[in-house]
């Protein structure tokens, strides 16, 4: 592996482990539900987070919520 693209894909590490303790963080210290989803384009991966099991909206339950 190049010394490029270990430097890329080490700044994308640190970058989705701190998106991740951000989400963390703010669902305790703002008492708020946090679901976050991120999808790799490169290779379809995806990582989820979500601050209660029971609390994982829908687009429709989003959509719903926001604009009704």
């Amino acid at each position: 592996m190049s010394n490029q693209k270990k430097a890329k894909r080490q700044q994308y590490n640190r970058r989705g482990d701190t998106l991740f303790r951000k989400a963390f963080e703010f669902c305790q210290e703002c008492d708020a539900d946090v679901s976050l989803t991120v999808r790799l384009r490169n290779n379809g991966q995806i990582f989820m987070f979500n601050s209660d099991d029971r609390w994982h909206p829908s687009p429709q339950d989003l959509f719903t919520t926001l604009y009704h």
